[in-house]
């Protein structure tokens, strides 16, 4: 299908500084680089890999790439290669207030494309999480920045707070000891795998709980941190139990030697 908004850019001089070639074959960007841009496809196909398996082809004129680190700030979590001869539109992220201006017929078309893959991203999210509620464990999902991605029905009974609440909010605010939490993530980023930790949690009707948290670092190809996994379940009952029995030896202990 013809993009007449693709056509006006071609023709403005003033805005071909926006447009660039590839030969086929080259690399237009790489799985964990830190570039934003926003790409548009002129003419021409491309690659799409995550690590070395092929996801798909990009062959339609005017389809928007590069859309994932443009829209949230971050690294590539894909890499991009020119299939045959590529002409693409090319937007740094600090310019795309300027290239709007210059040519506003490509402002509806470029928010509609990117509004399509928010509902996109959203409806998968909300799968993710349909998911975890069928789970017994509570759930939760953060960010590398620590804000709740996921919140199951197990978390919302154990934390005693529902997921509207917690929706973007930062997991820190659960702990008693927050700073305990953020040095045992980070001793758990060092070791790459999963480790298990009882933290007092701040539960509003219960009170203080403890809860054994299981923790798997999500990593992308480039091993760049991208957020937490956690399982938790509330072991305040044992807890409690093992102090019983502690100080149950304690006594017994000390009855033993003051009567020997």
């Amino acid at each position: 299908m013809e993009c007449l908004w693709i056509d006006e850019i071609i023709s403005y001089p003033e805005l071909a500084k926006y447009l660039i070639t590839f030969t086929s074959g080259q690399t237009i960007f790489l799985e964990g680089d830190d570039s934003q841009d926003l790409y548009i496809l002129v003419a021409g196909q491309v690659e799409i890999f995550k690590g070395d398996m092929k996801i798909r082809d990009i062959t339609q004129e005017g389809t928007v790439f590069g859309e994932v680190s443009f829209f949230l700030g971050d690294r590539r979590t894909a890499s991009v290669k020119a299939k045959t001869e590529v002409e693409v539109i090319c937007i740094p992220k600090e310019e795309i207030k300027l290239f709007l201006e210059e040519c506003p017929s490509a402002g509806s078309e470029i928010i509609r494309r990117l509004s399509q893959w928010l509902t996109e991203a959203t409806q998968m999210l909300y799968g993710l999480k349909e998911l975890c509620d069928q789970l017994p464990d509570a759930v939760i999902m953060t960010d590398k920045e620590g804000r709740i991605l996921v919140w199951n029905a197990a978390a919302e009974k154990l934390y005693g707070r529902n997921w509207p609440q917690m929706r973007d909010t930062n997991v820190d605010e659960i702990y008693v000891k927050p700073d305990e939490y953020k040095n045992f993530l980070k001793e758990v980023q060092t070791r790459y795998s999963a480790r298990e930790k009882v933290f007092d949690i701040k539960h509003p009707r219960k009170g203080i709980r403890c809860i054994s948290t299981s923790f798997t670092v999500l990593y992308d190809g480039p091993h760049n941190f991208h957020g937490v996994l956690s399982l938790a379940r509330d072991v305040t009952a044992t807890k409690k139990l093992e102090k019983k029995y502690k100080r149950s030896v304690i006594w017994l202990i000390s009855a033993f030697v003051l009567n020997s």
